[in-house]
Order: C-alpha cells, then sequence, then structure tokens
C-alpha cells in the first residue's frame, strides 16, 4: 500500500469522511492526497492535529503542532526568509548538532539536503500544514518589535544552552556501543530479585514490605551518589531486563540523578525515589492479556489501563510511607496543562514530585523495549519531550532533565528522528 493510500484509508476508518465525500475531494483535487489534507484542515467541523497525524502517520514522520512548539527564534533564523517561505519550512530548535525542522514535505530529501548546508547542520524533518508555516514566519520574520517580544527572549534563553553544538572531537563522543550500565551484576540481581518480590507481593493479593521497599530506594540512592560523577552517560545507570521490572528500577535512578543535581536533602531524595520504585503498581492488578498486549489497545482495553494510577495509590496508602510517595503513583500521569489522567489534574494541584516523574516515567518509556512498541534513542526521546513540554511539563523540571540528559548523552546521532508520543 502507498502512502498516499494509507492515508486516505484512515480518513475513511476514522471516520472524518465518507467514501463519497472522499471520492469528490479526490476528483476535485485531481487525486492528489495532500491537496485533499489541506482542504480538509480548513474545515473547522474537523480535527485538525487529527489529521496532521494521520498524514504523518502515512509517511512515517511525526506531525508538530507549531501552536503548541517551543521556538528558538535565533534558530529559526538560521533560514533565510525567502528560502523558508518559498519552500514552506521553518527551523524549530537544535539539540546536538541536529536541527528539527517543520516542513510540510518531510520526505524532500533535496531541500532537506540543501538545508543542511545552509544550516551546517544534520536536519530532522517533522510535518506540519502550510499554512501553520505561513504563520510562524508572519511572526518571527518581520522587523517590527513585537508585544511579546520579551516572552520570547525568555523563551530563547531558555532554550539557549540546548542550542548549543556539540563538540565533535571523537574522543568526546560516546557511542551508543560504550554506554554499558555501571551497574555490578550482584547490584542488578538485587534490584531485579527485590522488584521481582514487591510485585509478586501485590499479584497475590499482599502489601509488600515497607523495609525492603525502603532498602531497595536506599541501595539506588547509594549506588547514583557513588557513581554519577564517574560516568560519561546517564544511561550507564540503567539496567535492561523485563520491562515491568527495569522500568520501576530506572525511573528510580533517573529521579535519583534529578533530584542530586537539584540538590534535594536526604528526606525528599529518599521520597522521590522510592515514588518512583513504587509508581507502577497498579499494574500488577491489570490483567496481563491486557497489559502486554502486542497490539493497539481497543477504548475499553485502554480504560481499564488507566485505572492503574489509581489502584497503586490505594495499595500504597496501606504500606508505611509518606503522603507524597502515594500521591506519585496516582499522579505520574498527569499533565500540567490538565490533559492526563486519571483525574486531569493541572500544575498547581500536582508536587514537585509529581510533576518531575511525570516526565522521567515517558522518557525512561520511550527508550525501553515494551510488548507493543520497540525503544527508540534517546535524542528522539528528548526531541519528544521537548516538543510536549510547552504544554505538558513543568518548564523549568523538563529543561533541568533535558541538559542532564544531553550534556551527559553526547552519543553519535542517528540519521533521521522518528518521534512518537508515549500514552500507555
Amino acid at each position: 500500500m502507498n502512502e498516499n493510500a494509507a492515508f486516505l484509508e484512515s480518513l475513511i476508518e476514522n471516520k472524518i469522511i465518507t467514501q463519497v465525500v472522499l471520492d469528490y475531494l479526490l476528483s476535485k483535487n485531481d487525486n492528489d492526497a495532500f491537496a485533499v489534507l489541506v482542504e480538509l484542515s480548513q474545515n473547522p467541523s474537523l480535527n485538525r492535529e487529527k489529521l496532521g497525524t494521520l498524514w504523518g502517520n502515512s509517511i512515517n514522520v511525526a506531525h508538530v503542532d507549531l501552536d503548541k512548539t517551543i521556538i528558538n527564534p535565533d534558530i529559526l533564523k538560521l533560514i533565510p526568509e525567502e528560502f523558508a517561505r518559498k519552500n514552506k519550512v521553518v527551523a524549530l530548535y537544535k539539540f546536538a548538532g541536529v536541527i528539527t525542522l517543520a516542513v510540510t514535505n518531510p520526505k524532500n530529501i533535496i531541500l532537506l539536503d540543501k538545508i543542511e548546508k545552509i544550516t551546517n547542520t544534520k536536519a530532522s524533518p517533522l510535518f506540519t500544514f502550510p499554512d501553520s508555516i505561513d504563520k510562524i514566519i508572519d511572526k518571527y520574520y518581520k522587523k517590527e518589535e513585537k508585544k511579546d517580544e520579551k516572552e520570547e527572549k525568555s523563551l530563547a534563553d531558555l532554550t539557549k544552552k540546548l542550542s548549543k553544538p556539540v563538540q565533535t572531537n571523537p574522543v568526546n563522543i560516546i557511542k551508543e556501543d560504550d554506554q554499558k550500565s555501571v551497574i555490578s551484576e550482584k547490584v542488578k540481581k538485587y534490584w531485579i530479585d527485590n522488584t521481582k518480590s514487591i510485585l509478586s507481593n501485590i499479584e497475590e493479593g499482599k502489601l509488600p514490605s515497607a523495609k525492603v521497599c525502603d532498602n531497595l530506594s536506599n541501595s539506588i540512592i547509594e549506588e547514583v551518589h557513588n557513581k554519577i560523577d564517574m560516568i560519561q552517560c546517564v544511561n550507564q545507570l540503567r539496567i535492561n531486563d523485563e520491562y515491568t521490572y527495569s522500568h520501576c528500577v530506572n525511573t528510580a535512578v533517573l529521579c535519583s540523578v534529578f533530584a542530586k543535581e537539584f540538590s534535594f536533602k536526604e528526606t525528599p531524595l529518599k521520597e522521590i525515589t522510592l515514588g518512583a520504585m513504587l509508581h507502577d503498581l497498579g499494574k500488577m492488578r491489570i490483567p496481563k492479556v491486557i497489559l502486554y498486549k502486542p497490539d493497539k489497545l481497543s477504548k475499553d482495553e485502554m480504560d481499564i489501563v488507566k485505572r492503574h494510577p489509581e489502584l497503586g495509590y490505594k495499595m500504597i496508602k496501606q504500606m508505611d510511607v509518606p503522603e507524597l510517595v502515594a500521591e506519585m503513583a496516582y499522579n505520574h500521569h498527569e499533565k500540567v496543562n490538565g490533559s492526563g489522567y486519571p483525574r486531569k489534574l493541572t500544575e498547581d494541584q500536582l508536587s514537585v514530585f509529581d510533576q518531575i516523574l511525570s516526565i522521567i516515567d515517558v522518557y525512561d518509556a520511550l527508550i525501553s523495549d515494551r510488548p507493543y512498541k520497540k525503544a527508540i534513542p534517546f535524542h528522539q526521546a528528548i526531541n519528544i519531550l521537548y516538543l510536549e513540554g510547552k504544554t505538558s511539563f513543568n518548564n523549568t523540571f523538563l529543561y533541568k532533565f533535558v541538559e542532564i540528559i544531553y550534556y551527559k548523552n553526547t552519543d553519535a546521532l542517528k540519521d533521521e528522528f522518528k518521534t512518537i508520543f508515549f500514552n500507555r
């Protein structure tokens, strides 16, 4: 099936239009699927973001909503205005020597080559609509001062560090093969065995021992404290095992790293590490046939999965742990803009711990192999977090986390990013 056919079929499958309407639009637009997409995107009764996602999926490139995306004006202007207008492309930001673009035709290799020559930087394309690009060009290339100039400058300052080019000296580049864990087999076995014990207790309807949980989180904190200054890459602190177990440990490790970088005192450091380790306990009460289903979940199945934060909270509440720890389990899928689940809480209703864990939970899930989705390189995960950051996460915590990952993970770049946002 060609790309256009896949998109056109998805319009019918998702009940966006009927076959009769599709036939009419194809006839009107000389069988040009992209022209059909653009015409549909102008219809206020249709979900424009859904249309963009369907087109992006059909060409295997992510769709980006420029109204929700952080844009660095300095990076944007690396592409001359005339070229940007003619080719419907804008530069969004730059990570580790790769410039991320919003473009109407991400598969145009000739265009991408030209941009790489203009910017002297590798290019990673995302799809967006032509009028969205025109709107951004009109806004940012104007010479007149804008009312929100201060806000834009502040945003540029915040992202300035993240736009610095990476040194190209091979000695300073950490390739993926060199990102081997510095966690000893003995410690790894202790972490996994105790995590399995905790989760097995939940499956059997028993409460895990608070002492076992404390000892495990304390071991993670100690290991991070001892190894953080000797590693070149944060991924060297992660472990690889069955996702259910390793995700619990790895989110705890990353929360501990984050807390250390933020100079958390002893008590909050222990609480956020313990909360991260226990955050997915509720999944042990979700039927495995749903939890490990390799295919897309139905709406009813997804509704069942979305119960796990509340289930985890209720179990942890019965343990001898601080309330904040239980709340982390309840709130780790919430977003600061109220778009998360299960309670659609907003930033002022979420603790610092909740907001940090929500970022790290998504990041570790993206870079881990799961039954229904393969792992992606950390660069792509950072790209996703950055795109989602403006509305979904606390920006201060997001930028800090990206700095931690970015500066400690300067491995050789992939030629192409593929961004799929995690929601399970």
